[in-house]
């Protein structure tokens, strides 16, 4: 299953995207995230998987502002930390 945190406003869309069926519940990306955006849960199946925390999904854009790749920096410390490429960032 595919789960999108986020919100969409007049600045554009922004979206952390978890792939379900990838994440294994390693927990490397909520141990990566500085800004304390990520956290584990269960789903509706019991499988142990990452989400953004009720607190973050309103204000993930300025949140993950810090983490922003620029030139020098490709990807956030996150995407980084997930071997199995199951979060993704709509911005």
């Amino acid at each position: 299953m595919i789960y999108n945190y986020g919100y969409q406003d007049g600045m554009g869309e922004f979206y952390i995207t978890i792939d379900g069926e990838r994440c294994t519940g390693c927990e490397q990306c909520v141990a990566a995230c500085a800004r304390h955006v990520l956290e584990m849960w269960a789903d509706d199946y019991d499988n142990f998987i990452v989400r953004v925390t009720d607190k973050e999904k309103r204000r993930i854009s300025y949140t993950c502002s810090a983490c922003t790749p620029d030139a020098t920096q490709q990807r956030r410390p996150c995407h980084i930390a997930c071997v199995p490429a199951a979060l993704t960032h709509s911005w």
